[in-house]
């Protein structure tokens, strides 16, 4: 139980170092925009505009969100150069069979209809609508910038740093002692947690669990990456074509039938194709 118990408060404290490292870069950055804002506007003859630093820094929050995932990359490789171990090897960075890159694209669709769904029928509902308002006011600066940089920050950048975290160094640190059964499960709540807000919590750890078991499966966490930027960057894209005129609940219901069946077809298929005798996930902690 100690070794258990080592392992998930090393996991607790690796979240904990990710989100320091985000908070402090993301500040310092964002002061660093912030002051070349106010010199441009003091050379150019206005005052201090409080509000245009704070419109500035917000447009530029993607660039920043970039910087910071790179920053926390940087910090986790050097840790792993510093302890001496292969992180390639460590974390799974290997190559996997083509069906499970096709079929990771597939899930990472499924999940995005089944997700929109889910949700959109809950919001029409009126349920957790404080909820839905805090995401939305946490996301605007991300999802309202330019299109391109959206897709390269959350669709590419972000999936790629989660999945090189959460089912990589996590799910490591905390398979070491823990079941796999286990891991999964924990590693997708700090998933979820990492989010800091219910609505993305609840669909991250949702997420995490189908993302860490596809890792579990294949052995590899290129599925994984793939499975979360297909995801992401549906969710960039997808929004913009679909003519608001046609979304009802009989559409969202249609969404989540749709993602459901798609997720359990893709999942199977990932079981099948990666079978292996000796795996089992066991139960117990």
């Amino acid at each position: 139980m100690k070794e258990k118990l080592k392992s998930f408060f090393a996991a607790i404290g690796c979240l904990l170092l990710i989100m320091a490292i985000q908070v402090v870069f993301g500040m310092i950055l964002g002061m660093i925009i912030g002051l070349v804002f106010a010199a441009k506007s003091a050379s150019s003859g206005g005052g201090m505009d409080i509000e245009g630093i704070g419109n500035f820094v917000n447009i530029n929050m993607n660039l920043i969100l970039i910087l910071t995932n790179i920053v926390v990359v940087i910090t986790f490789a050097i840790i792993y150069k510093v302890r001496k171990k292969n992180i390639k090897e460590e974390l799974q960075f290997r190559k996997t069979k083509y069906i499970n890159m096709i079929i990771a694209v597939a899930l990472g669709l499924s999940f995005w209809i089944f997700d929109s769904g889910v949700l959109s029928i809950i919001y029409e509902a009126g349920f957790l609508k404080e909820s839905f308002s805090y995401m939305e006011e946490l996301l605007s600066p991300i999802t309202s910038g330019n299109l391109i940089l959206t897709i390269i920050s959350v669709g590419i950048i972000a999936p790629f740093v989660e999945e090189f975290i959460f089912r990589g160094v996590i799910f490591k640190i905390l398979n070491k002692n823990i079941s796999a059964l286990w891991s999964i499960i924990i590693q997708a709540i700090l998933f979820g947690v990492f989010h800091l807000n219910l609505i993305q919590g609840g669909y991250a750890s949702l997420m995490g669990i189908l993302f860490g078991y596809v890792t579990y499966k294949t052995k590899s966490i290129w599925p994984a990456i793939v499975m979360h930027i297909s995801n992401n960057v549906f969710a960039c894209i997808i929004p913009l074509i679909i003519p608001e005129s046609v979304l009802s609940t009989g559409v969202y219901i249609a969404f989540t039938i749709i993602g459901i069946i798609g997720i359990a077809v893709s999942t199977y298929v990932i079981r099948s194709k990666n079978a292996s005798e000796e795996e089992n996930l066991e139960i117990k902690i």
